[in-house]
């Protein structure tokens, strides 16, 4: 049941709607801790957008992944042929720029003149070539394409904690998104229970609402 994420989902449909009007895509990043329901914001999303009858692509990184690009890949199954040239190539870094714009190509070509959307699912787990990636679609995106990426709090030091940075910087000045999902509220968590269980007896849900908040953080999962 999707609760107490009103203003998130609201702020997703927003950036649909930038891309939809703008000159350029744009890449989302959605912040939070294991728990915090990123995948059930993102999954509504995708569910709403794809009603709309908007391509939506969706994967995820995979801890321990060895495979370049494997997110990207997983959403775009035809960038494959595409990934064994860069695999062959003599120069990695000229083939590497040119599969880069070959996925930015790909996803104009699946919007097919409306709005499209990838969703990343986990990409503090992705290999270090699909952070990059990222980094160059922020930047590189064409109008109509809406790139997001949920993520748990980057580790120090680390390729993602940087490129994080980087994103939420353009974030501050209007070139990307940044949502950050905060714990429950007792009042979310009250409207949890009664989605899950009858709200006959109210006083005691909201009772239950508050020891179970006190009790798990906020954390919904």
């Amino acid at each position: 049941m999707f609760v107490g994420r009103s203003a998130e989902l609201a702020s997703l449909h927003e950036a649909l709607e930038s891309v939809r009007d703008g000159q350029r895509g744009r890449v989302a990043l959605v912040d939070g801790a294991a728990g915090l329901g990123k995948s059930e914001l993102v999954r509504t999303f995708a569910t709403q957008v794809a009603e709309q009858g908007l391509v939506v692509r969706m994967a995820t990184g995979t801890s321990g992944e060895l495979l370049a690009y494997a997110p990207f890949v997983s959403a775009l199954p035809e960038l494959e042929l595409h990934l064994s040239a860069v695999r062959d190539a003599g120069d990695p870094s000229v083939a590497r720029l040119l599969f880069w714009r070959e996925v930015a190509r790909q996803l104009s070509t699946v919007a097919r003149g409306e709005p499209a959307v990838l969703i990343l699912e986990d990409l503090h787990n992705a290999d270090s070539q699909s952070i990059m990636l990222l980094r160059y679609l922020a930047s590189g995106l064409a109008s109509g394409v809406l790139v997001i990426a949920t993520t748990r709090p980057p580790a120090d030091g680390s390729l993602w904690a940087t490129v994080h940075a980087e994103l939420h910087t353009a974030a501050s000045h209007g070139e990307a998104s940044a949502i950050s999902l905060e714990p429950f509220s007792t009042e979310s968590t009250a409207a949890l229970l009664r989605g899950h269980f009858a709200a006959e007896h109210p006083a005691h849900i909201d009772r239950a609402a508050g020891r179970l908040n006190d009790a798990s953080g906020g954390v919904p999962i």
